[in-house]
């Protein structure tokens, strides 16, 4: 499956692996979570200041562990990209 869209390429923990997607996005989601977490502590909102697509807030809606995410993005693509991806859900 060399190339296969079904894997990625990623390096995780200093190393560079080659895992299938779905298992590389749930380490990325409990990864996330996790640095969020440490800073964030039990707090149930969070605003991400210069959220680009939000990427990273759709990744921890999927989490379920927020009340509330809202992203803010000065980029016009950023917040297009988003609006859509919210569109399709």
């Amino acid at each position: 499956m060399r190339g296969s869209k079904s894997e990625r390429t990623s390096m995780i923990d200093g190393k560079l692996w080659r895992i299938p997607a779905r298992q590389y996005y749930r380490y990325r989601r409990a990864a996330l979570e996790s640095i969020v977490r440490s800073f964030a502590g039990d707090v149930d909102e969070l605003v991400e200041v210069g959220s680009g697509t939000g990427l990273n807030l759709f990744t921890l809606h999927l989490s379920g562990g927020w009340r509330s995410l809202l992203g803010l993005e000065l980029s016009a693509a950023g917040r297009d990209v988003s609006r859509q991806v919210c569109r399709a859900l």
